[in-house]
């Protein structure tokens, strides 16, 4: 039995018994569960990662590894530019941007390159929120908004490995609360070992944490070891994410990606954390290539929208336009 058969056995039996019991069994009792700060960090804006449940620290294999793994980006070789928005449920709106430009035109198998830098930046605006005072009396609607801009590099060695990171600055501002901090995600990545098969690792949100009230609040700083496949000529690609939050349960992210045709992709994931709603996440992706703005020479032109439901809370809708730009 090869390489890729087992993998599919090993991700089809994940999905056949990650429930209740499997995460019961490799839960632990955290005592601290629950007390991080700077939530806006947990938020990764990407659609396309979104529709496959969340697994993608293996994959990376665009403008998304800023917010997965940071380490995929030594293997672009074009500049991208992504425009993702998120429409939570109630009033809450996430608007993102993403840039990748690789610093170099060699390949990665080139000792003279130089790497790729990438940038994003993500504002979160929760609408007005109602206040009460500690009797429940009302005192008027304010607002809640938060923001991360972010840093990254990533450089590849050889074909098969490569390494980033992302430097971010927060910013949380609710009411008469203000915080500010910083953090720091770092990732390895061991491309298309054999028979298709990556390996990727990232540690996200490390930092010393937030002072608050004479107390500092942790991150939510969490693990991700994860793998990616692909089958049958790259038109299936799977994916699989074991995540452990340092203060919280560990949680599997499981998804796929099939091209149906040259230009449309259908996503579907599953993602064991969400105990609220649907588990499931699906999404699907266009993609176009080969345009001339005249101006901007765009090799590939992607639309993606995903589905996740969060229960009596609502849906969540979004939507993404990636632009690569360039020739390899």
């Amino acid at each position: 039995m090869n390489l890729r058969f087992k993998f599919i056995l090993v991700f089809v039996l994940i999905l056949l018994t990650t429930n209740d019991q499997l995460r019961t069994a490799f839960a632990q009792s955290h005592k601290k569960s629950g007390t991080n700060t700077a939530q806006i960090l947990e938020i990764r804006s990407g659609t396309r990662p979104a529709a496959m449940g969340g697994a993608f620290v293996a994959l990376s294999d665009d403008a998304n590894a800023i917010d997965y793994n940071p380490a995929g980006l030594g293997f672009l070789h074009k500049n991208e530019l992504q425009f993702n928005q998120n429409k939570y449920f109630d009033e809450v709106i996430s608007n993102n941007i993403n840039w990748v430009y690789a610093l170099t035109e060699f390949h990665a198998k080139d000792v003279e390159d130089m790497g790729v830098l990438a940038g994003g930046f993500t504002f979160v605006d929760y609408g007005r929120i109602m206040g009460r005072d500690i009797n429940g009396v009302d005192t008027g609607e304010f607002g809640a908004k938060d923001r991360v801009i972010s840093l990254s590099y990533g450089k590849a060695f050889n074909q098969y490995f490569s390494i980033g990171i992302t430097g971010k600055e927060f910013h949380e501002d609710i009411y008469a609360i203000k915080t500010r901090g910083y953090s720091f995600d770092a990732g390895l990545l061991f491309n298309k070992l054999m028979d298709g098969l990556s390996i990727g690792f990232a540690a996200k949100n490390m930092g010393s944490g937030i002072a608050l009230e004479k107390e500092t609040q942790p991150l939510p700083r969490v693990y991700v070891l994860g793998g990616a496949i692909n089958l049958f000529r790259n038109r299936l690609t799977l994916v699989a994410d074991l995540n452990k939050p340092l203060h919280d349960f560990y949680y599997w992210a499981l998804g796929g990606e099939c091209w149906v045709t040259k230009i449309l992709a259908l996503r579907l994931g599953y993602n064991t954390k969400n105990d609220l709603g649907n588990r499931l996440t699906t999404g699907v992706g266009v993609n176009l290539h080969e345009f001339d703005f005249s101006f901007l020479p765009v090799s590939e032109l992607a639309i993606n929208y995903a589905y996740l439901s969060h229960g009596d809370l609502g849906v969540e809708h979004r939507v993404d336009l990636q632009l690569k730009i360039g020739v390899e």
